[in-house]
């Protein structure tokens, strides 16, 4: 049975492989023609490691995790393509890429590139590129929030260009869930969403006016362990749309005021967040959905999570 992993995480492990036609100083994807090779990679994310191996066959890409393979077929390949492009064009302005020299990865001759914050001088992502392969793959990245603390780092620890795909069924692989396909969606009602997110006072809005009209929880076939509510407040003109997101037994955990740290902005499963607070211990994330004032939607995020326990 496929073992239960968010998307997030799947994205993230796959992640090196879309963006190897996308270097950090470019904002435009390279032409490339996908090469047959073979990889694995390993993501420490939230104090632990997963690890998967991906494939690229006459053009395809599959992921296997845990004896399941998925196909990642080509509109999830433009999906995070065109979403890594958007977010170096917003924030071009704000950011900054610093070229380090070059390092051996996995013995390889690789380019060390760093995304800086223009302002805060603060590290928010690095990445180890080979120069000298067939695929400019990035063998190492490394992701922080806007206070430089870590997020995830995924490294490539195998690599074979000349890989035998013999004993590999790939008409057996599931596509893989993104933009609504294989997707249910719950709706939740106020007591039902406050049984699984405690800690979330749904009395309080976002500005004046605007009233809690509607909480749907979104899913994937291969995400239960996952949840990804969203809540919609309304003024009868205007939507905001907060999306909570997190492991299902973590985020019924009550979160102290302490370990939430401010993000700047955060892209969660396609979903642009802005602005956004992610918890340093579990990883639950919140986030406005659609344009609010940075300092409002940064005092409504900070008030209500520090709901105490009901």
């Amino acid at each position: 049975m496929l073992r239960k992993v968010g998307l997030l995480v799947l994205v993230m492990l796959f992640i090196p492989l879309v963006l190897s036609g996308l270097s950090l100083a470019s904002t435009e994807p390279a032409d490339l023609t996908l090469p047959d090779l073979s990889y694995q990679a390993v993501m420490e994310f939230n104090g632990e490691s997963t690890s998967s191996r991906i494939y690229i066959n006459d053009g395809k890409i599959y992921v296997e995790i845990a004896d399941q393979l998925i196909l990642m077929d080509d509109f999830f390949v433009e999906e995070i393509r065109t979403l890594s492009i958007d977010y170096l064009h917003e924030f071009a302005e704000e950011y900054e890429v610093r070229e380090l020299g070059t390092e051996i990865v996995l013995n390889q001759t690789t380019i060390h590139q760093q995304i800086v914050n223009k302002e805060t001088g603060v590290v928010v992502q690095e990445g180890w590129t080979a120069l000298e392969l067939p695929l400019p793959l990035p063998l190492r990245s490394i992701s922080y929030d806007e206070a430089g603390n870590l997020v995830s780092k995924t490294t490539i620890v195998e690599l074979d260009f000349d890989p035998d795909f013999s004993q590999i069924d790939f008409n057996a692989a599931l596509p893989f869930p993104l933009s609504g396909r294989n997707q249910n969606i719950t709706r939740l009602t106020p007591a039902e969403f406050e049984s699984l997110v405690p800690w979330y006072d749904v009395s309080q809005r976002p500005l004046p006016g605007f009233e809690l009209t509607l909480i749907h929880c979104e899913s994937y076939p291969f995400t239960a362990a996952f949840l990804n509510i969203t809540l919609t407040y309304s003024d009868g003109a205007q939507n905001l749309r907060i999306r909570v997101f997190g492991e299902r037994a973590k985020l019924v955990d009550i979160h102290g005021p302490s370990e939430f740290s401010l993000l700047t902005s955060a892209s969660l499963e396609g979903v642009h967040l802005e602005p956004a607070i992610r918890s340093t211990r579990t990883n639950v994330m919140i986030g406005f959905m659609d344009p609010i004032n940075r300092s409002d939607g940064n005092i409504f995020l900070r008030s209500v999570v520090l709901h105490p326990a009901r």
